[in-house]
């Protein structure tokens, strides 16, 4: 079991806990509009399974890390969740990227998910290049992300601080930066994913098994994985958000808490994603440690995930 201290930046326990070992959407270049302006472009995805249809806003962030005034968009995601379009270079980053809307297919039950109202996933942009594109993701782990970073700047820490410590951090530790890297659609995995992709798809699918023992009856899918998201944000899966308070969510005819998974770090995440079973061309992700590779499948295409203490390994 992985013990978690606290530390300054929170998601940097969640990080720690969750460690990987170690391309869809996004893309562009700036440009000049007819008028002058200056223009960067961008793109990315909404991911817990691709969310499409959904709506993709760019916010300024407050100096106290709340949100501030509208910089682009609102951009329209396709069936996949990609979606581009292009940033005033004039414009101050940080920026809040806010998904609402759309819909998708979750990885434990197959059923289509719709992002009800007042749902929202939310990623980070750092800063803006001199020239090419940004890329950025919106998953349940960028929502962790911001909330952290969020609650730095409320805390005092300048705002490009703590959304550049809080990415440096999820790089560092996983390995990939989770707010660049462009996760795969984890029921169809794609033969030339890369092996970050592989690992940020083993961890999306995480977060559906984990909202399953949650059993919030009534609760939507979607709904439990932000919730979860808020809980992530400390270290800890104890059913409180980064500033203690109880993590609630609607059950569908009033608000429910989420109970806690694990008071005392993430073990709880790692164990649901080594029991990840994906019904698709019957890829598998399942524990080497724990169940064994079978003989027959030694010679087989197998990509090894580390998840803290766990290795994780995805058959194709």
């Amino acid at each position: 079991m992985i013990r978690i201290p606290r530390t300054p930046n929170p998601l940097l326990a969640l990080l720690l806990a969750a460690a990987v070992s170690g391309c869809g959407g996004g893309g562009g270049s700036s440009s000049s509009t007819g008028g002058g302006t200056t223009t960067t472009s961008v793109g990315g995805s909404v991911t817990k399974g691709p969310v499409g249809g959904a709506s993709v806003t760019l916010y300024a962030i407050n100096a106290d890390g709340s949100r501030g005034a509208a910089v682009a968009g609102p951009f329209s995601t396709a069936s996949d969740g990609a979606w581009s379009g292009t940033i005033p270079s004039s414009a101050t980053p940080p920026f809040e990227v806010v998904a609402t809307g759309g819909s998708y297919t979750d990885e434990a039950t197959g059923n289509t998910v719709a992002l009800g109202t007042g749902a929202e996933l939310e990623g980070l942009i750092a800063s803006l290049p001199a020239s090419g594109a940004v890329t950025a993701a919106i998953t349940p782990y960028t929502h962790a992300l911001a909330l952290s970073a969020k609650l730095m700047a409320a805390g005092g820490t300048a705002v490009g601080t703590a959304v550049s410590s809080a990415i440096a951090s999820a790089q560092t530790n996983l390995g990939f930066d989770p707010t660049t890297v462009i996760p795969p659609d984890p029921l169809n995995l794609p033969a030339n994913a890369t092996a970050a992709q592989k690992q940020y798809a083993a961890l999306l699918g995480g977060i559906s098994q984990l909202g399953q023992s949650a059993g919030v009856a009534g609760a939507s899918p979607i709904d439990v994985a932000i919730a979860l998201s808020q809980d992530m944000a400390d270290g800890k899966l104890d059913g409180l958000d980064a500033s203690g308070g109880q993590v609630t969510l609607s059950n569908g005819g009033g608000t429910a808490n989420l109970p806690a998974l694990d008071t005392t770090g993430m073990t709880a995440l790692n164990t649901a994603a080594t029991t990840i079973f994906i019904p698709n061309n019957d890829r598998v992700i399942r524990c080497r440690k724990c169940a064994g590779v079978p003989t027959s499948l030694e010679d087989s295409s197998l990509v090894d995930i580390c998840i803290g203490c766990v290795c994780l390994t995805i058959i194709f």
